[in-house]
């Protein structure tokens, strides 16, 4: 939770999502005006441009919660040593301790700091990246608030955000699938959107990269992720994973007004079809 400051989600479902949509950007002004995150923002802006060790970084334990939270990986902040061995890998070596982690997140974080000491002078200093790195915490911070409340409606902001540079990315066609695999926000809302099942990431690589690639063909009309550089089909994924989200919450409810209503007629499994038909 963000002090002196709470996300507008009165509801969950298409309804809260729609809401959340049409207030986002005066939510999003709030929540950067909050003291709290103010004052982050600026202790990054003053210590950032000073850093200039994967070291100095974790020896800061609130720029490295800052720093680490605009990149989605608040969790880790405890791995100290982890991350000083992400930031300290060289990024052009493929077998390099940040290349080798499934979850991408780490290595964007570590080429855009620029700390490995092998590609010269450290990104720290640079304006545009502070500037990046202060939006991207507001809104990852404001996006933590959401989930706390509703974490479908979270994983959606965090999908819109995100997807557009996975389906835009030179590679999308050959790799872009991998990159959806390899983020795990991004999988989550992909995996719920596209019907596919929950143990799917224990097949093979490629196997799931096809089953991914049917899946979108079915629903968006291509196999490839660059799919989702258009809006209207990000929309498109977006709905169906809140409604289907929105479903699996209700599920639960559903069983016990089955047992309210005494295993009548209705039923829970008319209960659900009814939800099913109201989310379309």
């Amino acid at each position: 939770m963000i002090v002196g400051f709470r996300a507008l989600v009165p509801t969950g479902g298409l309804a809260g999502w729609r809401l959340l949509d049409r207030t986002l950007d005066s939510q999003l002004a709030r929540a950067a005006a909050s003291p709290a995150i103010a004052r982050d923002v600026a202790y990054m802006e003053a210590h950032l441009p000073e850093t200039t060790t994967a070291q100095d970084l974790v020896d800061d334990p609130r720029l490295l919660r800052i720093v680490a939270t605009a990149f989605g990986l608040e969790s880790e902040v405890p791995k100290k040593a982890f991350l000083r061995k992400v930031l300290e890998s060289d990024l052009g070596d493929p077998s390099s301790f940040a290349n080798r982690l499934t979850d991408r997140r780490y290595r964007t974080m570590a080429v855009a700091l620029g700390l490995s000491g092998a590609s010269g002078e450290p990104s720290t200093a640079d304006p545009a990246l502070l500037k990046q790195i202060g939006g991207d915490y507001v809104v990852t911070r404001f996006e933590s608030d959401v989930g706390e409340q509703n974490e479908p409606l979270r994983l959606a902001l965090h999908f819109r955000r995100t997807i557009g540079a996975i389906a835009n990315a030179a590679s999308a066609d050959t790799s872009g699938w991998f990159a959806v695999m390899g983020q795990p926000p991004v999988r989550e809302v992909l995996q719920t959107a596209l019907g596919l099942p929950d143990g799917i990431g224990k097949l093979d690589i490629d196997r799931q990269k096809a089953l991914y690639e049917a899946a979108s063909r079915k629903l968006l009309g291509s196999p490839s992720v660059r799919a989702l550089a258009d809006p209207a089909k990000v929309d498109a994924v977006i709905t169906r994973f809140v409604a289907r989200a929105g479903l699996a919450e209700a599920a639960p409810a559903a069983g016990g007004v089955a047992l309210l209503l005494g295993g009548g007629s209705v039923g829970a499994a008319g209960i659900m079809s009814i939800l099913a038909a109201r989310a379309g």
